[in-house]
């Protein structure tokens, strides 16, 4: 008996593990802090520049840019949509709409536009990915001035310390 539950565990669990391979849970979609649905792939940041500028109906021009990039690529949303805005009649060269972009925390959204509302829950795209962090040194950093020994900061904070009041 306890060979046979042995049995079904194991083909349970590899069932499920085939499963779980096969079958990939979806993404959710990145949304701002309005709950409004960001663009995510080039195509998508593309469309939403044209839209933005020039009034394209999203879903002929999601049909149009397909050959763009329609894979998630988060690095590459703001320069679709930089380069959708030049085309649809912005004056303005691709790297001022990236400094913008970039300084003012911009972002587009799938149905055209763009926001730069975020908040703990919905934070920007690129600070969840990003991989350039920069080292804090107040951990890990030299200590300047005197060292402390165990001996003093025990017996300082023993002193300074107390478990309950006795006064009450």
């Amino acid at each position: 008996m306890k060979k046979l539950l042995l049995v079904a565990g194991i083909i349970t669990f590899l069932v499920t593990a085939a499963f779980a391979y096969v079958i990939a849970p979806p993404i959710p979609p990145l949304l701002d802090d309005n709950r409004l649905p960001l663009a995510e792939s080039v195509s998508q940041g593309y469309c939403s520049g044209m839209s933005m500028m020039a009034g394209v109906d999203l879903e002929e021009c999601w049909e149009d840019e397909a050959s763009r990039g329609t894979v998630r690529n988060l690095s590459a949303v703001q320069s679709g949509f930089c380069y959708g805005i030049i085309a649809g009649g912005w004056n303005r060269t691709h790297n001022e709409c990236m400094e913008i972009m970039e300084t003012q925390r911009f972002w587009p959204l799938l149905e055209g536009g763009i926001t730069n509302s975020w908040s703990a829950r919905y934070p920007y795209p690129l600070d969840r990915f990003t991989d350039n962090i920069t080292p804090d040194e107040s951990r890990t950093g030299t200590r300047e001035g005197e060292e402390r020994t165990c001996a003093d900061t025990k017996s300082s904070y023993s002193r300074s310390f107390s478990w309950g009041s006795s006064s009450r």
